[in-house]
């Protein structure tokens, strides 16, 4: 059973077979259960099977995903204790949650003893669990006198060792007998705030997903079936239904996932050949696009937005757009014709011409075309209405879109088959010979009962394992580990140990670690076994009636209106719902007069965010983490974060350049404690016997220039608005300052998250600190703060980049003005007064990385794109080489670079303007790759000796003369 936003579909198999099915409109029902009880009963009647013959029934539902989309009453408060010791404080729990969802889920919290470092060995700080921060939420917690408290244990690297929060679960029980805990080990992986984010909503919806459990035990105790119940998960198995009373998050995804799962399962016998192909599911409102990997939807390696909270859960990687069976089609005044996005799906039957409506659709097109809607559908005769030319306009329209969207999906060259399913195929044009036709796809498979492909997904679902974690061993043995307990886990599950296989695996080193460090993800499934799970039982024998479920209340089933459909989507981490101008400066069509505003918004920071990650180049860390840190600091701490310019300050004045250093990995897990670059600051000042006055950012590129803007509210200064790189770079040897005369190297200090400093006092060269400092980094759990030594404000005049927060704040101002009037971003950032180069457009089709002496270093090939619609630039392959950061750009079979460093070479997303870190360079993505103008100080001979190509130890670079696309007066600052 498929339980969607518009119908919920069932389908009988017997072995492989489908022998029945049925489509039920959920609109015609007047609760979900009612609804449910219809489709199952009807589709046995199909099928001339009787209740008691069934042996198994699995769920997809979109519930839970619903709940928390639409901020359900009925979800749970929520506490959360995190065991971090002194670290990861600098982000309180609930800090990304959107305030309307925080109004509802959002209780007490609160900081606890322990957590490991990354080698899941060694504590931050041992637990204590009779510490006074126990004992005092445990008492604010009684003190509310909830029937049953909802509370999240969190601990950091819990997925790798998660004895402290088994240990905090213990000692809260004790002290809180009724309280239900989740622990985020057991929900969601590496990716310390998206776990505890997943967790927080698994917890809220808790009650929910016990109701939902026991209404479906209660409904098909009436249909009188006895057999197992399951749910369907996100990666397109079975979760038990105890799992899922306590695990309702893991289901978010199964509606996309079983689509898949059945299309693969209908096309078996044409697949039989081919270990991958892409499903196209075509729906009401929307298609829907994903590789197939032995018979398994592909997992997003990214995180996603699940109704506004980013979380990490195990997801399909899914392409949507808006097309689908009830897309609006309109004539425009140039006599074009547009597809949607506008959609009347919801009440197609009504409003449709085709149906006797007003609206032409595209399934109106497809009726008058010729096609016939098969099922009980009787067409009206308004349909003749619509002419041919407007039928060949449109189905040359659906035909490009289709095609876009299945090229997306493609991860190389290779001509792999498309599979179609889903109630709105009808619309897809087909030639004389009744073929459809899609650009560039010459396998174009439509199985039979395709339509109710996500209900047989569910159906044929299997039993998974998963790990996803860090493991201290060379490769191969990391993966054998990993291997081992994900069968275990898939045993427990209840899969036949027999029948387990590996169905994907990774194990990718950890840039800036020392030895041999892995983050290791393994997955791997098996068929169920027979006596797996209990059959469907008498209520009375459940042991989990508490006065939270209500039992015989079923309001929020009652008056049922259809939900909007609720997409998953990639998280687009610097794409606020906030228009462009909101709040904040807005650019003038002269581009003249704009400047950057002295006193900082939550807008501000939302552009800033996306300028740093340009600026970046594909380094630098993620700056989601300080982006969030800062909002908080605006909205929560009611702090001003202000950005002076450098002649506002007096030459007696101290400036003090900060940084983060270590393994940006690191930081996504142990999240920065936000005290390590002011103490950093302060010890420093001690160590010059003087107060500073501003704070400059060392790189104003990726993590580290957002947040100099945190360190510098904490502190209570101002950011001077310069940096001393202009862009990130991997070393500290390439800040400007070290490069130019006349600029102290000492003093400087790294201070970790437990206040330890590290102080360099003495330095003949800039090399030498860098090795000093990344020596101690192993002690101090591999990432720290840094304040560099003061500088000058002349000297921050004549040696450091100026503008930059200015640079940053502009280009963010551009992307997110172009997606707030659907213009292409990258060509607004091309056609702004920014001085800006587009080097090459086009998909990513293959990609080598690897990891020496705690450098990523990598090639990625892009070929040209070509299918209808796409524009071309060139015929030529790209090849990028990247050393943490882009390195260079060739033209494949060509020795001379079209650009190298120190130019700034960024990769961005095409459609989105989203620039894309190394590390997330992947098959298949459609990119831009964009070159911006270094600093001048950069270009003489001496400074290339520490930036230029040269210094990446990449073959193809060595014997490269730098020669700059730009101008010598090209500057971003100007």
């Amino acid at each position: 059973v498929d339980v969607g936003g518009t119908s919920t579909d069932a389908a009988v198999l017997q072995g492989t077979k489908v022998v029945g099915k049925h489509k039920h409109f959920r609109a015609s029902s007047s609760s979900l259960t009612e609804g449910i009880e219809k489709a199952v009963r009807l589709a046995l009647q199909s099928a001339e099977r009787k209740c008691e013959d069934v042996s198994r029934i699995c769920i997809g539902t979109t519930k839970f995903l619903n709940a928390i989309v639409e901020r359900s009453p009925l979800l749970a408060r929520v506490h959360v204790m995190r065991l971090c010791g002194p670290s990861t404080r600098g982000l309180e729990p609930f800090c990304d949650i959107p305030a309307d969802l925080k109004k509802v889920i959002k209780g007490f919290h609160c900081f606890v003893d322990g957590g490991y470092e990354i080698d899941g060995s060694s504590e931050i700080t041992k637990f204590n669990g009779e510490s006074k921060d126990i004992e005092e939420f445990c008492g604010k917690i009684n003190s509310l006198k909830e029937a049953r408290p909802h509370i999240v244990v969190c601990g950091v690297y819990s997925p790798k060792q998660d004895k402290h929060e088994k240990d905090l679960r213990k000692v809260v029980l004790a002290k809180i007998p009724n309280a239900d805990i989740t622990l985020s080990s057991e929900v969601a992986n590496i990716g310390f705030l998206e776990r505890e984010n997943a967790s927080i909503l698994n917890a809220a919806l808790r009650p929910l997903a016990r109701r939902f459990v026991r209404r479906m035990h209660v409904a098909f105790q009436k249909l009188g079936m006895k057999c197992s119940l399951f749910l369907t998960q996100n990666d397109g198995t079975l979760l038990q239904c105890a799992r899922a009373k306590m695990f309702p998050v893991l289901t978010f995804a199964s509606g996309p996932t079983n689509s898949a799962r059945g299309a693969a399962h209908l096309a078996r016998e044409e697949l039989e050949k081919h270990r991958k192909a892409i499903v196209l599911d075509i729906g009401g409102t929307t298609s829907d696009a994903g590789l197939l990997e032995d018979g398994f939807p592909k997992q997003s390696a990214v995180a996603v937005h699940i109704g506004g909270v980013r979380i990490n859960s195990t997801m399909p990687n899914v392409f949507s757009i808006a097309l689908g069976g009830g897309s609006v089609v309109k004539g425009q005044e140039d006599g074009t014709i547009t597809v949607g996005p506008e959609s009347v799906a919801q009440n197609l039957s009504k409003e449709a011409r085709c149906f006797g409506g007003s609206v032409i659709t595209t399934t109106c097109v497809s009726v008058a075309s010729g096609k016939e809607l098969g099922g009980n559908f009787q067409t009206h005769e308004k349909v003749s209405s619509i002419g041919k030319a407007i039928i060949s306009a449109t189905q040359k329209v659906v035909k490009a879109m289709l095609g876009d969207l299945v090229d997306q999906v493609r991860m190389s060259e290779e001509d792999l088959a498309v599979i179609l399913v889903g109630g709105g195929t009808v619309i897809i044009p087909r030639d004389q010979n009744g073929n459809v036709q899609l650009p560039g796809c010459t396998n174009v498979i439509v199985p039979d009962d395709s339509d109710v492909a996500n209900a047989v997904g569910s159906a044929i679902a299997q039993v998974s394992g998963r790990v996803d974690t860090m493991i201290s061993k060379p490769q191969a043995e990391a993966l054998a580990e990993a291997l081992k307990i994900a069968k275990e886990r898939a045993m427990i599950a209840g899969a036949d140990p027999d029948t387990i296989r590996p169905l994907s695996k990774s194990c990718l080193p950890i840039p800036y670690m020392p030895g041999t460090n892995n983050r290791v993800q393994v997955t791997v499934v098996g068929d169920l076994k027979e006596d797996a799970q209990p059959k469907i039982r008498d209520l009375k024998d459940d042991d989990d009636d508490d006065d939270d479920d209500d039992d015989d209340d079923d309001d929020d089933d009652k008056d049922y209106v259809p939900e909007k459909e609720v997409r998953v989507n990639k998280v687009n981490p610097s794409e606020g719902a906030s228009v462009a101008n909101k709040g904040t400066t807005t650019i003038r069509r002269d581009e003249k007069k704009w400047s950057l505003p002295r006193i900082l918004s939550e807008v501000d920071i939302e552009n800033i965010s996306i300028g740093c990650n340009f600026l970046g180049t594909g380094g630098g860390g993620d700056v989601y983490l300080a982006a969030v840190e800062a909002k908080s600091i605006i909205n929560d701490s009611k702090q001003n974060i202000q950005v002076i310019s450098v002649d506002d300050l007096k030459d007696e004045d101290m400036v003090v350049p900060v940084a983060y250093i270590g393994a940006p990995t690191v930081l996504i897990e142990r999240l920065p404690t936000g005290t390590e670059t002011v103490e950093a600051v302060r010890k420093l000042e001690a160590l010059c016997g003087k107060k500073a006055t501003a704070i400059l950012p060392c790189e104003i590129g990726g993590f580290n220039g957002v947040a100099a803007l945190t360190a510098a509210a904490k502190l209570g200064l101002p950011v001077v608005d310069a940096d001393g790189m202009g862009r990130a770079f991997p070393k500290i040897s390439c800040y400007l300052p070290f490069i130019r005369e006349g600029n102290p190297l000492t003093p400087m200090v790294m201070m970790d998250h437990h206040g330890r400093a590290e102080i360099c006092l003495k330095a003949d060269k800039a090399e030498a600190i860098d090795e000093k400092f990344r020596n101690v980094l192993g002690k101090m759990g591999m990432a720290a703060g840094m304040a560099l030594p003061p500088i000058a404000v002349s000297k921050v005049r004549s040696d450091c980049v100026l503008k930059s927060f200015t640079v940053a704040h502009k280009m963010g101002l551009i992307i997110r003005r172009a997606r707030a009037e659907n213009r292409d971003p990258i060509p607004a950032l091309l056609g702004s007064k920014m001085p800006c180069k587009l080097l090459y457009e086009g998909k990513i089709v293959k990609v080598i990385r690897d990891t020496s002496n705690g450098f990523t270093i990598g090639r990625v090939e892009i070929a040209p794109l070509t299918n209808p619609g796409d524009k071309k630039i060139s015929s030529a392959e790209i090849s990028l080489y990247f050393i943490n950061e882009n390195m260079a750009v060739f033209k494949k079979g060509n020795q001379i670079p079209i650009a190298t460093v120190p130019d700034l070479i960024t990769v961005a997303l095409t459609d989105t303007g989203e620039p894309v870190a190394t590390e997330r360079l992947s098959f298949g993505l459609r990119v831009s790759i964009l070159a911006f103008p270094p600093h001048p100080h950069y270009r003489n001979s001496y400074a290339l000796t520490k930036v230029g190509p040269q210094i990446a130890p990449i073959p193809e670079l060595q014997n490269v003369t730098y020669k700059s696309l730009f101008d010598e007066r090209d500057t971003l600052s100007e």
